[in-house]
């Protein structure tokens, strides 16, 4: 419960907190660890779920990048999720974002083409059984689990 007021509280101010922007920087930087982690597949992947979002910082600018056609944003935290949907809206992207819990996904089967998650590992008590959890929201058969940095990548295409 500290950890979502935290960062309810935290929403409005934490992009220049932690000097998060959208622009070049932010946007090379994303596709370039998503890139060292993933490998240079063929893109753009159709639409990808960001667990643990915050501000949107990861799925926005791999959008700007052309990692990703669209996608959802999430994060227990209910004022981090509205920080990264109006972030998108700046954008002019339209994405779906849902206060959620990373180890309980609700989604139905065959959701989404790949799973990101940024910096929030360390959030996520059992993130270790995390990848059990994605099968059942992705489109694949063989999928790969990618660890580095503190970056996840749930690779499926």
């Amino acid at each position: 419960m500290a950890n979502i007021l935290y960062h309810d509280w935290e929403a409005d101010t934490y992009d220049e907190k932690w000097s998060i922007s959208f622009d070049e920087r932010c946007i090379t930087y994303a596709r370039d660890r998503f890139v060292n982690v993933a490998g240079a597949a063929e893109v753009p992947y159709g639409r990808a779920l960001e667990l643990g979002s915050g501000t949107g910082f990861f799925l926005l600018n791999l959008k700007q990048a052309g990692i990703l056609d669209g996608g959802c944003v999430t994060d227990l935290s209910p004022g981090m999720v509205a920080a990264a949907l109006r972030n998108a809206e700046l954008l002019g992207f339209q994405i779906d974002g849902e206060v959620v819990d990373a180890e309980a996904l609700p989604f139905e089967d065959e959701s989404f083409d790949l799973v990101v998650g940024h910096a929030v590992l360390h959030h996520i008590p059992m993130h270790r059984r995390l990848t059990c959890k994605y099968k059942p929201t992705t489109r694949t058969q063989n999928s790969q689990n990618l660890s580095k940095c503190g970056l996840y990548v749930r690779n499926v295409m």
